[in-house]
């Protein structure tokens, strides 16, 4: 019999973790659980909501009770004996010398199953974007850089912006006290602003400009964060043949987590659900 708890925490992770231990259960030996809500954030990570996990645990089925009725036993009535019923003997069987001449064996040929091959799937044509001209590239530049002071100023964010462009994209830098507010739990904020900045840039663009914020380096150690995050789960699954799903991601973290693992012994990788709660499932292959 499967019994079912459920508890939340801030990540997947964390909820499973409450339960293992409000159950007494290893996480390391696996545990079989099933999400029932993802973390979710709104307004640029400033609302936030709570994972919730299933957790499945096997109970010994209860054994029944057994009813009695008085069709299961003859009554003898008062007065009168039970007749007993004089015990069955049974006569032992003739031993019996069995050669390979007493039973013909018939050799069946089985033909070998053939191997499965997996097929992989041609890789999709990468869509090119139409180059944009140095004073598109600038004005593109100028656009972003006051939406996003126009952003600071609703949120009481002082920072210096500067910006450069090269190869269809805009890059801008943001340096100054509360950085830490910008960034967000995990980069969700700083991601957020930068995916509005870039919808702000595009509008009415025949080519597609690339837009990218970064402050204090941290796209950089986020790269470094998630690639041992992968292997470390890796790891994990390949111990316990248990499939792991990560936090939602956008596009380009996901990215880093596929190419970490595409060359890892008996793991593979795939992405689940819808933007912006996309998430990366690592599972364990023979």
């Amino acid at each position: 019999m499967i019994k079912e708890y459920f508890f939340t925490g801030k990540t997947i992770d964390e909820a499973v973790a409450n339960g293992a231990k409000e159950l007494g259960l290893d996480v390391d030996a696996g545990i079989n659980y099933e999400v029932e809500e993802f973390p979710s954030s709104k307004l640029l990570g400033l609302i936030k909501t709570e994972a919730k996990v299933k957790i499945l645990v096997e109970a010994p089925d209860p054994k029944p009770e057994k009813k009695f009725t008085l069709a299961d036993e003859k009554i003898a009535p008062k007065g009168q004996k039970k007749e007993e019923k004089p015990a069955k003997v049974s006569k032992p069987l003739p031993k019996q010398n069995f050669t390979l001449a007493d039973e013909k064996i018939s050799e069946k040929k089985v033909a070998p199953k053939p191997e499965k091959v997996k097929e992989t799937p041609a890789p999709k044509p990468k869509r090119e974007s139409k180059p944009v001209s140095p004073e598109v590239l600038e004005k593109g530049a100028e656009v972003a850089v006051k939406f996003v002071k126009e952003v600071f100023d609703v949120m009481g964010v002082e920072a210096n912006i500067t910006s450069d462009t090269e190869n269809n994209s805009v890059n801008l830098l943001l340096e100054g006290e509360g950085m830490g507010l910008v960034i967000g739990r995990r980069g969700e904020t700083l991601d957020s602003l930068q995916y509005l900045t870039s919808l702000v840039v595009n509008k009415g663009k025949s080519g597609y400009i690339k837009v990218t914020l970064d402050t204090e380096n941290y796209r950089s150690k986020r790269e470094k964060t998630l690639i041992d995050l992968a292997h470390n789960k890796a790891q994990r699954v390949l111990k316990t043949h248990k499939s792991i799903t990560l936090d939602a991601m956008n596009p380009y973290e996901r990215r880093i987590i596929h190419s970490a693992l595409q060359d890892t012994a008996n793991i593979t990788t795939s992405s689940i659900g819808a933007e912006p709660n996309r998430r990366v499932v690592i599972r364990y292959e023979r």
